[in-house]
């Protein structure tokens, strides 16, 4: 009887651990299923960066190059969203480019509406701060000086509602 109860104490234990962990692998493996279609690299979990606190929030580095930034936020420990960082000098203005492809595998792989994210996103190109409510998440485009001649990054979080 020791036995059994000392198992499923253990049991509990291992799978009460693995909650956001399981919802990242989740969602490495659905975003890699999509990203060959989209021609955009695929997430290596290995290669993930540390859990690092960043002032009042937590990021994790899933992906990182020239073009463009994936990253996952916690609060708390707990997984809460994720945000990408294009570049200034990728052509996202065109609906074009590695990040802007990547931006929408990110969306695909939340299960939102890639037209509904298309539509927003485009929105988002004529104002500085854009944002919508889909399936439980809020997207947020941040496009400071998207109304200038001057290039400019584009930020896109995607969080937990």
């Amino acid at each position: 009887m020791k036995k059994k109860l000392l198992m499923v104490v253990t049991l509990l234990f291992v799978l009460a651990g693995c909650g956001s962990g399981n919802e990242l692998e989740e969602f490495t493996e659905t975003y890699n299923e999509r990203a060959e279609s989209e021609d955009v690299s695929e997430l290596v979990i290995d290669e993930f960066g540390e859990i690092e606190n960043y002032e009042d929030e937590q990021i994790q580095e899933l992906y990182e190059s020239d073009k463009y930034e994936i990253v996952a936020e916690y609060d708390n420990d707990k997984l809460i969203g994720y945000s990408i960082f294009i570049d200034s000098s990728e052509p996202f203005e065109n609906k074009e480019g590695q990040g802007y492809r990547a931006s929408t595998v990110v969306a695909r792989s939340l299960d939102l509406s890639v037209s509904g994210y298309v539509n927003n996103f485009e929105k988002a190109l004529r104002t500085d701060i854009h944002t919508y409510t889909e399936n439980g998440y809020e997207v947020r485009f941040v496009n400071i000086g998207g109304d200038s001649s001057i290039p400019t990054p584009l930020t896109i979080s995607f969080r937990k509602e």
